[in-house]
């Protein structure tokens, strides 16, 4: 696997495989930690420091099975307005 070092707005980056980057979890934002090990460098990847991933109200509803049927609060469902709801 190789990598190439690119200038961005004055820095330099690290540009990796994007197959490397699926095998590996890392996404767009990820911190990473680089140090120097035996004639080389060892890029490592903190699990904690990894951007949440953000999803759609689509790709949400996707998860649910097919013909599964929504849960409803029905105490919720039934309560009277708290606020300025508009009904």
């Amino acid at each position: 696997m190789q990598g190439i070092v690119r200038r961005a707005d004055g820095k330099l980056m690290l540009a990796l495989p994007e197959a490397f980057m699926e095998r590996h979890g890392l996404i767009e934002g990820a911190v990473f930690k680089v140090e120097p090990k035996a004639g080389g460098l060892m890029l490592s990847v903190p699990g904690a420091h990894l951007p949440r991933p953000r999803y759609t109200l689509a790709e949400l509803l996707r998860q649910i099975p097919e013909g599964e049927p929504l849960s409803i609060d029905s105490e919720w469902e039934q309560a009277p307005p708290q606020g300025r709801e508009r009904l």
